[in-house]
């Protein structure tokens, strides 16, 4: 049914779960705005670093409204990545991480500690279809902020809870900061080189982002089983979990044929040759993956080696017999091109490969600019950056960048002031003791207090 529309932050009336939002955003929309797809939900962020702020981001750039709450005594993630590294007053507005996890967003501060920060938070639950948050699972309810208390405040609310291993079970309350997630979903375990025990992790924190998708994914399906039913519920979404969804071989593997995965490196279990091969220039590769004997017939022929056309090698269980060699021969071939010219000729041939590309070819890289990858983003403190874009392309309801990610305490006043309806004097007070705060506090760390390798 392609009529139906968000219902409005938990008012329905009667049966009519299809009738549109009547509360008025936080500002009014540019006259010139495309239409976006979660345009009427809102939804309060109680996030930092990357799982739940990516997860959050997404859904902004298709249009929810999200009001990020950030503690009002210290920065969550607006401690790196400074623009230049430069030690400016408002450094902390300048935090390249911070600013690419957090556009489309209004930012607000709170102490949740004091019990004036908990009952502003709880007013504003009553606002929102959805409270976002990735804190450890001891922290919210020690501040009586679970979900009891954010279904009391709002019957229909929906509350989305990120952590390492869960709300509930034995790992429950264990610390976890992206290495050891990496290390207990599984992914170290097949990470790392044939002829080396050792077990790598990624350092990029795989399942961070991993499960940053599926909280977007998740908060949309218990949005739609809202919409259906008037019912708000409490998502659960562990990290290990998520990450460990991506691994079903190695899980198969064990519990079908009773073996444990080996590290390969870049080798595949069945596909020979594959690997990541020299090219020409300084610390330059490109990949490459025979899936089959046609594949392997036109590298041959493309690379024009008859030592290649050995019968030995015809076979798919005869090129993993004789790997090592294959790998000698290939790099003799790809040393004498360009990584970008390689994988041009290999794709021409229909062989699945593909560049290495560094950070700064990424950056220029001609597709993703001619399919508008990058946008850039105007900030205040920083200037215009250019900031990846969206992972898809929605033909009539795309995502858009509308605003940069919010100064520290941006909109307080529109927040607390504008939604809230407190006034001045209400809120002064609050401003006094530091519930509430439009800069943080003097000791935060600045970038010269930073280690840059």
């Amino acid at each position: 049914d392609g009529d139906a529309v968000w219902p409005n932050a938990g008012r329905r009336t009667g049966d009519d779960s299809r009738a549109a939002p009547d509360r008025p955003p936080l500002e009014p929309p540019a006259a010139s705005a495309s239409p976006l797809p979660l345009a009427g939900i809102r939804i309060l962020e109680l996030t930092g670093h990357w799982v739940g702020p990516l997860a959050g981001r997404y859904l902004a750039d298709l249009g929810a409204e999200i009001i990020k709450i950030e503690p009002a005594d210290r920065t969550v993630t607006r401690g790196s990545h400074y623009a230049g590294m430069q030690t400016l007053r408002y450094h902390y507005n300048r935090s390249g991480y911070f600013n690419k996890m957090n556009r489309n967003k209004y930012g607000a501060t709170l102490d949740l500690s004091k019990p004036e920060g908990r009952d502003l938070l709880l007013s504003l639950v009553k606002e929102v279809d959805v409270v976002l948050e990735n804190y450890s699972p001891r922290v919210l309810p020690n501040l009586d902020l679970d979900f009891p208390a954010m279904r009391e405040a709002n019957p229909e609310i929906i509350m989305v809870s990120i952590s390492a291993f869960g709300q509930n079970g034995p790992a429950r309350d264990y610390i976890a900061f992206g290495a050891n997630i990496e290390a207990t979903c599984g992914l170290c375990a097949v990470t790392g080189y044939r002829d080396d025990d050792s077990p790598y992790r990624t350092s990029l924190y795989y399942a961070d982002p991993v499960t940053s998708c599926h909280a977007a994914v998740a908060i949309q399906a218990a949005l739609m089983h809202r919409l259906r039913t008037g019912e708000g519920q409490h998502v659960d979404i562990s990290l290990q979990e998520a990450g460990l969804c991506f691994f079903p071989e190695t899980i198969l593997e064990y519990t079908v044929a009773g073996r444990i995965t080996p590290r390969r490196g870049n080798r595949h279990a069945r596909f020979a040759p594959q690997g990541c091969y020299p090219s020409l220039g300084d610390d330059m590769w490109v990949v490459l993956s025979i899936r089959g004997d046609e594949d392997w017939r036109r590298f041959v022929a493309l690379i024009g080696d008859p030592v290649l056309d050995d019968q030995r090698f015809s076979t798919e269980t005869g090129r993993r017999d004789h790997h090592d060699e294959i790998d000698g021969l290939i790099a003799n071939w790809t040393k004498r091109y360009d990584h970008n010219e390689a994988a041009n000729l290999l794709q021409g041939a229909g062989i699945p490969a593909a560049p290495v590309l560094a950070n700064w070819e990424l950056v220029s890289n001609l597709h993703l600019y001619e399919r508008g990858f990058y946008v850039p983003v105007a900030h205040g403190e920083m200037g215009v950056f250019p900031y990846p874009g969206m992972p898809w392309k929605l033909s009539v309801t795309p995502g858009a960048v509308r605003r940069a990610s919010p100064d520290f305490g941006e909109h307080n006043a529109l927040v607390f002031g504008g939604l809230l309806q407190r006034t001045d004097e209400e809120l002064r007070p609050l401003y006094g003791q530091r519930i509430i705060a439009d800069d943080p506090p003097a000791d935060l760390p600045g970038p010269v207090q930073m280690k840059v390798r």
